[in-house]
């Protein structure tokens, strides 16, 4: 992982990805937002990093971001993208694991919130293998999105701040 945001970014903008994102993104808006991560990740020691492969090829995302406002649950959120070439690899639950290890024991975030679609199983099953705990009480409707669209209904995960031996701070 690195926290620069530099080419290849149509890896990143996959047409397999971005329907769980709301569409696909131009080049322009993945560097903004690239350059925003950076940014934040300068301003306050933590956000979302680059994933990059051995090429040094932009493959994905996988941090932290502050929940937007307007969202039905506020605080920190887990997020992660990968390039499907890069699928089934555990590479997100590896960038993850050292994210969430770096949130409690060493920036001392006390919680995290993660949300996904209701349809998206393979994030869902990435939160799970995390151990992030199902919160069905806060799932909610994307306010982005129309009520009758697909990818409307959102499932919400969150994890306590634990080390990773697993001891609540």
């Amino acid at each position: 992982m690195a926290g620069r945001g530099s080419g290849a970014s149509g890896r990143a903008s996959s047409s397999d990805v971005y329907p769980w994102l709301g569409g696909r993104q131009s080049e322009a808006v993945i560097k903004a937002i690239y350059e925003r991560l950076r940014t934040q990740i300068e301003a306050q020691g933590w956000g979302a990093w680059v994933v990059r492969n051995e090429a040094d090829e932009l493959i994905g995302v996988a941090g932290l971001d502050p929940i937007g406002e307007g969202m039905p649950v506020s605080g920190i959120e887990a997020l992660w993208r990968l390039h499907p070439d890069w699928w089934g690899r555990g590479l997100v639950t590896k960038a993850m694991r050292a994210v969430l290890a770096d949130a409690f024991e060493k920036q001392g975030i006390g919680s995290v919130w993660t949300y996904t679609a209701d349809s998206n199983r393979r994030s869902q099953a990435v939160m799970e293998r995390l151990g992030f705990e199902r919160s069905p009480g806060q799932d909610f409707n994307h306010p982005r999105l129309a009520a009758d669209h697909p990818l409307s209904r959102h499932v919400v995960y969150r994890m306590e701040a634990v080390s990773v031996s697993g001891v609540v701070h």
